[in-house]
């Protein structure tokens, strides 16, 4: 059987499932969250907030829903010290052609963009 760290492909489309909602809510809500309160908030496992599993989560989230036309949506996923994403955010949208020569000024444009995506679909898109 093929896990993803640790994770069976049934437990891992769960577990993104389960942080995407949660990354919609916080777009509807106009807010952002803590890579710490993501894993604290996740109920269909047991995630530390700097693990190479939530990182991979976030970026195949990040991947479908760019590619699906509704942005960067891990942007939304926040260091607590800083509150903006990580580094590695920023080099993920750089793979997708995003200008990142201004990291805030890019990552606020994208999260406003996410906000007005998420408040005008319904959370099944």
């Amino acid at each position: 059987m093929s896990t993803k760290y640790g994770f069976t492909q049934t437990e891992w489309r769960n577990i993104k499932a389960e942080i995407r909602e949660m990354l919609i809510d916080v777009a509807h809500q106009k807010t952002t969250i803590t890579y710490g309160r993501v894993a604290r908030q996740l109920t269909s496992a047991i995630l530390h907030a700097g693990s190479y599993a939530l990182g991979a989560l976030l970026r195949e989230i990040c991947h479908d829903e760019e590619t699906a036309g509704r942005g960067l949506m891990c942007a939304l996923v926040v260091r607590q010290s800083t509150g903006q994403p990580g580094d590695g955010f920023f080099k993920f949208a750089q793979q997708f052609g995003r200008d990142i020569s201004n990291p805030t000024i890019f990552w606020e444009n994208e999260i406003n963009t996410l906000y007005q995506t998420w408040n005008t679909q319904e959370s099944d898109s």
